[in-house]
C-alpha cells in the first residue's frame, strides 16, 4: 500500500467545497422532484372522483339483498352517531365504546354488505366505490384501535378527540356509500 500524502489544508477545503455544493445540489434536485405538479395531481384525481350525478346503476336496487344491506348500513350509521353522542356527554368520556364498536362493526361483514351494494354499479362507479370500501375498511381498523379509553381508564381530552374524529370520518365515509344509492 503506498503511503498517501499528508492531506493539506488547501485540499481539505477544496474537498469540503466538493462535497457541499454536492449536497446543496441534491438538495435542490430532491426538491424540485418531489414538488407536486398540479397538471399531474389532476390527473390522478379523476379516476377516483365519487362524482354521484355519473354514478351508473345498472342492478336491482329493489332487490331484498341490496335492500338489506343499504338497511344494515344505515343503522350502523346511525349507531355510529350515538357512539358520539355518548361520549361527547359531559361524564361519560371514558365510556368503554371497545366491545360496542368490536361486536357491531365487524370489517369482514360490513365489507360483504358494502360488496352487495357495489354489485349494482357499472364498472365506472365500481372504480369510485371500490376506493371508498378500502378507505371505510381502513377506517374500520383504524377506530378499533383507539376505542379502548388506556391504561389508566380513563380517557384524556385528546384521545377522546381522537375517537371523535375517527367515529366523524367513518360515519362520513358509510354516509357518502350510501349517497349512491339513494
Amino acid at each position: 500500500m503506498a503511503p498517501q500524502a499528508p492531506v493539506t489544508k488547501l485540499r481539505a477545503v477544496q474537498r469540503r467545497a466538493v462535497l457541499k455544493s454536492f449536497g446543496s445540489a441534491s438538495f435542490a434536485a430532491s426538491a424540485a422532484f418531489l414538488t407536486p405538479n398540479p397538471a399531474i395531481a389532476r390527473s390522478m384525481q379523476g379516476q377516483f372522483n365519487n362524482d354521484l350525478a355519473k354514478a351508473g346503476i345498472v342492478g336491482d336496487v329493489s332487490s331484498s339483498a341490496v335492500q338489506s344491506a343499504v338497511k344494515d348500513i344505515t343503522i350502523l350509521v346511525g349507531g355510529l352517531g350515538s357512539i358520539k353522542k355518548s361520549l361527547q356527554t359531559p361524564g361519560n368520556e371514558n365510556a368503554d365504546v371497545g366491545a360496542v364498536v368490536k361486536k357491531n362493526f365487524k370489517a369482514n361483514e360490513i365489507r360483504a354488505r358494502l360488496n352487495v351494494i357495489n354489485n349494482i354499479f357499472d364498472e365506472e362507479t365500481q372504480i369510485g366505490t371500490d376506493r371508498t370500501i378500502r378507505i371505510i375498511v381502513q377506517d374500520l381498523n383504524e377506530l378499533n384501535a383507539v376505542t379502548s379509553p388506556g391504561k389508566s381508564g380513563e380517557r384524556s381530552a385528546r384521545r377522546l378527540d381522537e375517537l371523535v374524529k375517527k367515529i366523524t370520518k367513518l360515519e362520513n365515509e358509510l354516509s357518502l356509500f350510501l349517497s349512491y344509492v339513494s
